[in-house]
């Protein structure tokens, strides 16, 4: 289950920092964790960046420097998973991978964006990272469009997402055609399931899935068709509309 929440309504949280067992009860220590965005946007409209080979339509490190038209009134605040890290700054990053999250640190990345993940990672590297609210844990391209349903936006678009219908074949861009992992073809049937609920609890947000140069896209998961508050868009529909 997923609750209709928004950071408008967030103070904080408490976080396990110690757990144990002492005369067979079981003992945690919390540590109080403010909310420390104030996510402010004028457009009310968010681009997620995840990793299928969709994205590759789209160059997008020139979301970097977008500005959205007269007064800013389209511009779009980013949010990515996977490795995009590597390719752009986004404004919010999530990842729960270590691996990741350390190369974060040494690129010195986090001094450019907000990098979002779990609260034992904030605990193990104090002062770099954010905490994921209310402890959620979806897939982390769901959580990401998660995240920008709870800052408040109004229109959700989704690059790189993409159902993972071929056999034996990763579409991931991060991973290289001589990687023995090219050839295994992931499960994300509970990412499809979670983005879909999410959809569905947030009924007043538009989402759109932006891919290729067709408007029907057969990498679409057929779930998310079902939902009345959501469209496929081609990259040039997107960059009028947005007006990149």
């Amino acid at each position: 289950m997923i609750l209709q929440l928004y950071r408008k309504d967030y103070d904080g949280e408490f976080v396990i920092v110690k757990s144990s067992i002492v005369g067979g009860k079981r003992i945690n220590e919390k540590e109080w964790i403010d909310n420390p965005i104030i996510n402010q946007h004028i457009s009310g409209r968010a681009a997620i960046i995840a990793s299928g080979e969709s994205r590759l339509g789209f160059n997008v490190k020139m979301l970097e420097k977008h500005r959205g038209g007269l007064l800013g009134s389209k511009k779009l605040q980013t949010y990515g998973t996977g490795s995009v890290y590597r390719d752009m700054r986004v404004d919010f990053f999530i990842t729960v991978d270590t691996k990741k999250l350390e190369e974060c640190i040494a690129l010195k990345y986090t001094e450019a964006a907000v990098v979002y993940t779990l609260g034992s990672n904030c605990i193990k590297y104090p002062g770099e990272f954010y905490l994921i609210p209310h402890n959620v844990k979806y897939t982390t391209g769901a959580m990401a469009v998660w995240l920008a349903a709870f800052d408040g936006h109004k229109e959700i678009f989704l690059l790189g997402f993409d159902g993972q219908q071929q056999n034996g074949y990763n579409n991931n861009i991060y991973i290289s055609s001589d990687d023995p992992a090219k050839n295994i073809q992931p499960d994300d049937e509970m990412q499809i399931h979670y983005i879909k609920t999410i959809m569905n609890t947030y009924p007043e947000i538009q989402f759109y899935r932006v891919s290729g140069q067709n408007k029907v896209d057969t990498q679409t998961p057929e779930e998310w068709k079902w939902c009345l508050n959501f469209k496929e868009m081609t990259y040039q529909e997107w960059i009028s509309y947005c007006d990149i």
